[in-house]
């Protein structure tokens, strides 16, 4: 347990009385922070409450002294690919450190109907690495940020807001419906689609997840050894006979080189390098021309892994084309 959280945007107008009087709620936050530190004594865990992006910097103004208690600020904050002002709005009117406690996009494009990588897009990696970034680089205002979301939630779709996406309610299915938001790329938010990680139906066993492209990215700038695969992440287009990028990331100590190998159907079918320079300053690609007597097919993926040590890799997210 890192911490107990107290509520969720509780601030909101349909969540707590008017939305605007809120010193009731601020009064019953402190008091459940009191109860839980003298609860556990010398080993209290912190208390923190998850607040809407409403007025925040005011609501902060106006309530910080009402909830001596209360450690950390927590928020769920949604603007997009960047966090705009929020840092600087907060920094100066709050003497107690915030925690996004929800953050990131969807990774369904509701535009082209599938998911943004499957399309060749990495949009939900790169907001992903953008905004944590801007988290890293206000470590005086935020303490760190928990994204939305880790797996997808298929149970969500009954709660659409979408007067035109029949609701559905059944949990073991994939829905698409959300709602209307400016600050996704699309502008929509498909609540079933959040997870840096998908559910993958298993048959009759349990559910299995399989990261996205922003699991990876997280890895890589958290520091742990890895390697990611940039491109091709599924959906492009190759050419026989035409030069073709390969593009990685990587962090820790990986190894010096790494290997890299066309896999078609689930198996590899050609090893295009054994022994590739890994790169610099957590980066690498090699340019490859797949030979004329490859067969064409829309099931091709990429692995890339280290050559000392197979057991770190990444392969394409899904399958691109191979045309002739």
């Amino acid at each position: 347990i890192l911490m107990w959280s107290v509520g969720h945007n509780l601030n909101l107008p349909d969540a707590y009385g008017d939305g605007e009087n809120l010193s009731h709620l601020f009064s019953l936050i402190n008091e459940l922070a009191e109860a839980a530190h003298l609860e556990e004594g010398t080993k209290a865990h912190p208390v923190t409450t998850a607040l809407a992006d409403q007025n925040l910097a005011a609501t902060l103004i106006g309530y910080e002294g009402a909830v001596p208690a209360l450690d950390v600020w927590g928020a769920n904050v949604y603007r997009g690919n960047s966090f705009g002002t929020l840092f600087s709005e907060i920094d100066p009117v709050s003497q107690k450190p915030l925690l996004l406690l929800e953050y990131g996009i969807d990774a369904y494009d509701n535009t082209r109907g599938n998911e943004y990588e499957k399309l060749g897009d990495p949009a939900q990696a790169d907001s992903t690495e953008g905004l944590w970034k801007e988290i890293a680089a206000h470590g005086q205002t935020c303490v760190g940020g928990t994204i939305m979301s880790y797996s997808d939630e298929w149970w969500k779709g009954r709660y659409t807001g979408d007067t035109s996406c029949p609701a559905d309610p059944d949990p073991a299915l994939h829905g698409r419906c959300g709602f209307a938001a400016n600050t996704q790329p699309d502008g929509y938010a498909n609540e079933e689609w959040w997870g840096i990680v998908r559910v993958l139906d298993n048959g009759t066993g349990p559910d299995k997840v399989e990261p996205r492209a922003a699991y990876y990215r997280l890895q890589v700038l958290w520091g742990a050894t890895a390697l990611a695969l940039a491109s091709p992440n599924g959906g492009e287009t190759w050419q026989v006979g035409k030069p073709q990028t390969i593009d990685w990331s990587y962090a820790g100590k990986p190894g010096t080189y790494v290997r890299i190998d066309l896999m078609k159907n689930g198996s590899v079918v050609r090893n295009i390098a054994k022994a590739v320079k890994i790169g610099a300053n957590g980066s690498g690609s090699y340019t490859w021309t797949p030979p004329w007597k490859l067969k064409p097919g829309s099931d091709y993926k990429i692995r890339v892994a280290s050559s000392s040590d197979t057991q770190i890799n990444d392969t394409s997210d899904a399958n691109f084309n191979l045309n002739s």
